[in-house]
């Protein structure tokens, strides 16, 4: 690991911003632009090259030349896009920390209208925004996250939306430890529900963030994280959770042990089943609409039926 070797810096920037990175230059691009161009540009942005291999270490170079707000680090093996973030926020010095992921973009005004709610409410510790999600097919979508999310509403589902759309507190971000590396995914969920836990989360309700839906290397598109994350998710905040939450999450994890491809007809069906037992009667249609291609696929050709 190697992290660059900039003068000190007088002045403590605002916020600093971590973007992780591997293999995206095409897409970085866009990223980085989208945070120099901001409204406020007391700033400083923190790139955690993740052992690319692609043009992106010269990227970065040119990069830190043009704009001395640019500081780097590059791991010269793959940590994972958590463990990146957090070496990112262990280089940070700024009152408050934001993220952005490499396929994503901010709005001009983002960091400025999410610090003006933070700093006119002492209570808060942290500002979610809602967002745009751009199809591959060049369709747009906006998208609201909740306000006023509870915890158990937190523990159950990711109201608060992706890292992108995330600035918070430094100090609490250190105090929590981060982004919690060992789940394959919900780290998102994960640090939002620890965060809440500190303190009181806003939402600005100006679209601030342009999520790009694709079919690229993505935790969303895997479904063996997916569930992975949800099993150690429930695991580690059960505790917490009330008895509906706990119930759900249950649901959710069979659910998506449902949609492992490995496994065979009578395994996915088996999980299906328990999942929309434990289920609200609409998440239970919900759960059963979205798998009945694959169970009609299964049906008609057999695929899988004699596996375990």
């Amino acid at each position: 690991m190697s992290a660059d070797q900039c003068e000190p810096h007088p002045v403590r920037p605002l916020v600093s911003v971590v973007i992780p990175t591997r293999d995206r230059q095409s897409l970085l691009l866009r990223a980085v632009d989208s945070v120099l161009q901001q409204s406020e540009s007391n700033l400083e942005l923190i790139i955690v090259d993740d052992a690319s291999s692609d043009e992106t270490a010269a990227f970065l170079a040119r990069l830190k030349r043009h704009d001395g707000r640019v500081r780097t680090l590059r791991n010269d093996h793959p940590a994972g896009g958590a463990a990146a973030r957090n070496q990112g926020i262990a280089l940070s010095r700024g009152q408050w920390i934001a993220f952005l992921d490499d396929d994503d973009e901010w709005m001009p005004a983002k960091l400025q209208r999410q610090l003006q709610m933070l700093q006119s409410s002492p209570a808060a510790v942290a500002c979610s925004c809602n967002f745009v999600m751009r199809f591959s097919s060049g369709r747009s979508k906006l998208v609201q996250v909740a306000k006023n999310a509870t915890l158990q509403q937190l523990l159950f589902e990711n109201e608060l939306g992706s890292a992108s759309l995330c600035v918070c507190s430094s100090a609490v971000l250190k105090d929590i430890g981060g982004f919690d590396a060992s789940l394959p995914s919900a780290q998102d969920q994960d640090l939002w529900a620890r965060v809440r836990q500190h303190g009181n989360v806003m939402v600005c309700t100006e679209p601030l963030v342009l999520y790009r839906a694709h079919t690229g290397r993505r935790i969303s598109n895997n479904m063996q994280s997916q569930y992975l994350g949800a099993r150690r998710f429930y695991f580690k905040h059960r505790h917490d959770m009330d008895a509906a939450c706990r119930r759900g999450r249950m649901a959710r994890t069979c659910f998506l042990m449902s949609r492992q491809p490995d496994r065979g007809a009578r395994h996915r069906l088996r999980y299906l089943l328990l999942s929309m037992r434990n289920s609200s009667p609409l998440e239970a249609l919900a759960y059963a609409a979205s798998s009945l291609p694959r169970l009609l696929s299964d049906a008609v050709f057999g695929i899988g039926a004699t596996q375990p």
